[in-house]
């Protein structure tokens, strides 16, 4: 197939605009199979089948867009580390081959989000609001994005593994209500990228609800 000499610019998987006139006869292997598997808050490794007899690649960002695409770098292996990303943030790649100027179909990503981290205990207080059936639990975002999910567990149990109790929000606090008077109970929460990854539980401690007064 006829290849023309520029780089992607187009989501269709094959570069289709502003090209010179110069046609070459030499055909470059397409890219397979890209994913993307999150490393850590900030870093994500991109990889795909390696192409037919070996070619280099070029990574392009094209998490604005296409015609935003911003150039990440060459390589002669099937994968590439991005790094330097935001907490809890998608992005999307990609990648082509290509042999001297000639440059091969383009492959794009599917979304990927960067981990979450685990959040911190609230502060001045975890525990606030506490009635003889409710309280409510604080905790601190450690640097994840606003728009992050959390779980909430709430337990007699201090293990909190089977947890009955299990609340999903998008804020950092919540109210637990239902409880028993005078009974102790433990508090964890994990946070959850927007591929639904989550992080360690942080635990958030324990607390007794109030005793109910007796009847008059």
């Amino acid at each position: 197939s006829s290849i023309r000499n520029r780089p992607p610019t187009s989501d269709s998987g094959t570069v289709t605009a502003g090209y010179s006139n110069v046609v070459t006869t030499i055909t470059v292997s397409n890219v397979t199979n890209l994913s993307g598997t999150p490393q850590t808050m900030s870093a994500i490794n991109w990889s795909w089948d390696p192409a037919v007899g070996d070619p280099p690649y070029e990574i392009y960002d094209v998490t604005a867009g296409s015609a935003s695409a911003v150039f990440l770098a060459s390589t002669t292996v099937n994968s590439f580390l991005q790094t330097g990303l935001s907490t809890n943030t998608w992005h999307k790649v990609g990648v082509n081959a290509y042999s001297g100027l000639n440059k091969g179909p383009v492959a794009y990503s599917d979304i990927v989000y960067t981990l979450a981290v685990p959040p911190l205990r609230g502060v001045p207080q975890v525990f606030t609001n506490i009635t003889t059936g409710s309280f409510v639990i604080n905790w601190i975002a450690n640097g994840n994005p606003a728009n992050t999910n959390y779980d909430a567990a709430i337990d007699i149990d201090s293990d909190l593994t089977d947890a009955p109790q299990t609340l999903q929000i998008a804020r950092t606090s919540a109210t637990v209500t239902g409880l028993i008077p005078n009974t102790l109970y433990y508090a964890g929460v994990m946070a959850k990228n927007g591929d639904g990854v989550a992080t360690t539980r942080t635990d958030l401690g324990s607390e007794y609800t109030v005793t109910q007064a007796p009847p008059s």
